[in-house]
């Protein structure tokens, strides 16, 4: 009976909203997945899917994203859904698959808070110094979120790899350069 009016959908988020406010982010996690399942309309989708990310985060079951269809989600979207995936594989033990999902969000974009939470991900999952290609998507994202001093570590050691290309280089390079620069750094 609930399902089949016009608001169910906007009560379902709510009583969600409700519940992560009462500290119980399971219970929320449970009803946002629901309402996922439902494909609810634009303007929904995307304030729930950052629900029940933080939901999760804060001790929702990671088994509910089985029960969610990515490929019905628009893009913004689908990529919170792929970050919230890999968020559970890190806590579930899951690193090199967590790494994995996290650099693949990163080569598709590196410009918005999407990208610098999976770069925090990234980074909290260890990326191995011989790792060039995490070291070049965490010191883009970094830069691009004018955190210099954060990314230039990140991309000394991506300047680093062997038989890197001349247009990366530069990129790279340019990134490195107006990091410093930005920083006051400009002997460097």
């Amino acid at each position: 009976v609930l399902s089949s009016r016009p608001l169910a959908p906007w009560a379902r988020y709510r009583l969600a909203l409700a519940h992560e406010t009462l500290g119980h982010p399971e219970i929320s996690a449970g009803l946002v997945a629901n309402l996922l399942a439902e494909a609810p309309a634009a303007p929904l989708s995307r304030p729930a899917l950052a629900l029940l990310r933080r939901s999760l985060d804060a001790g929702g079951d990671c088994r509910l994203l089985a029960g969610l269809q990515r490929e019905r989600l628009p893009g913004t979207e689908r990529r919170t859904f792929d970050l919230a995936s890999a968020e559970c594989l890190a806590r579930n033990g899951r690193t090199a698959e967590a790494r994995e999902a996290a650099t693949a969000l990163l080569e598709r974009e590196v410009e918005d808070a999407l990208a610098r939470d999976a770069a925090e991900l990234l980074v909290a999952l260890g990326a191995a110094p011989e790792d060039f290609r995490a070291a070049r998507l965490v010191g883009l994202t970094a830069y691009a979120h004018r955190e210099f001093e954060f990314a230039l570590p990140w991309l000394e050691r991506a300047l680093g790899e062997p038989g890197l290309a001349a247009a990366r280089a530069w990129e790279l390079g340019f990134a490195l350069a107006r990091s410093e620069f930005w920083l006051g750094r400009y002997g460097a």
